[in-house]
């Protein structure tokens, strides 16, 4: 054999030393073949061992799926039965509610009727006579007590005299 023909071959030490001991070529393609043989067949096995453990996995996966999927349904349907509960809860709660908020109605109504009552009588009270009557006050307050006497004795006396006329 010559160098051109010659391909550098990766194997286990021990086959190396135990192929460099052979003398013919025969021998050696046959240990050569038998090691491939042995190589195919444990990656076959491990090959077969990772699509077994995938198949595992996935079995794995799919029931951790089945059991997510599961619980959601029970605490969708918790979830339902708890509100329908409230619902059924409040509906036969309806009436009473109801009665009570007539009930406020009721009491409340006839003080809506006095306050329209007085906010309407308020509307035709003339606010200008009495900011007029207020600063007439405030007038005479702010007066001298002399002054304050004068304007006492000319109302009296006014009062008398309009009093005798009627």
């Amino acid at each position: 054999m010559n160098d051109e023909n010659k391909e550098l071959v990766w194997v286990d030490e021990k086959l190396a030393i135990e192929y460099k001991k052979l003398n013919d070529d025969k021998s050696r393609k046959k240990m050569f073949n038998d090691y491939i043989e042995t190589i195919r067949e444990s990656s076959r096995n491990e090959f077969k061992a990772n699509m077994d453990n995938l198949e595992e996995d996935v079995i794995i996966y799919k029931g951790l799926m089945l059991n997510v999927k599961q619980a959601f349904q029970l605490a969708k349907n918790e979830q339902l039965n708890a509100s329908y509960e409230m619902w059924e809860k409040f509906e036969k709660e309806m009436p009473n509610i109801k009665e009570k908020t007539q009930k406020i109605i009721d009491v409340l109504y006839p003080l809506v009727q006095k306050l329209t009552e007085v906010n309407t009588l308020m509307s035709k009270v003339q606010i200008y006579n009495f900011e007029k009557m207020l600063e007439t006050v405030d007038r005479f307050n702010q007066m001298s007590d002399d002054s304050k006497e004068m304007v006492k004795f000319l109302f009296n006396n006014y009062k008398e005299k309009n009093e005798d006329k009627l």
